[in-house]
């Protein structure tokens, strides 16, 4: 999208501010087309335009990743298992 003002000769480029108000990760749950947010483009504190943000790509799930983020959850999960699973079969295994 292309947005044309004219401004002043005398415009500076440190005057533009850019600030982007939305999601800040994705995820695979995530639709193609959905909104996750948008940019305000601002000329000393006068909104000049807002762009929508759109999601426009498709994540695959990936048990690896899965496995690398949560790595301390899942070792704590089968450490919580496996002590509760011995209990009940320490006395037939005497």
């Amino acid at each position: 999208k292309t947005i044309t003002y004219y401004l002043n000769k005398d415009t500076s480029v440190n005057d533009f501010v850019y600030n982007y108000v939305g999601k800040n990760k994705v995820s695979s749950l995530m639709k193609k087309g959905e909104k996750i947010g948008y940019f305000t483009i601002s000329y000393k504190n006068k909104i000049l335009q807002t762009v929508d943000v759109f999601y426009d790509q498709k994540l695959s799930f990936s048990l690896l990743n899965f496995i690398k983020d949560n790595f301390i959850i899942i070792i704590i999960g089968l450490f919580i298992i496996y002590n509760l699973l011995k209990k009940p079969f320490k006395k037939y295994l005497k």
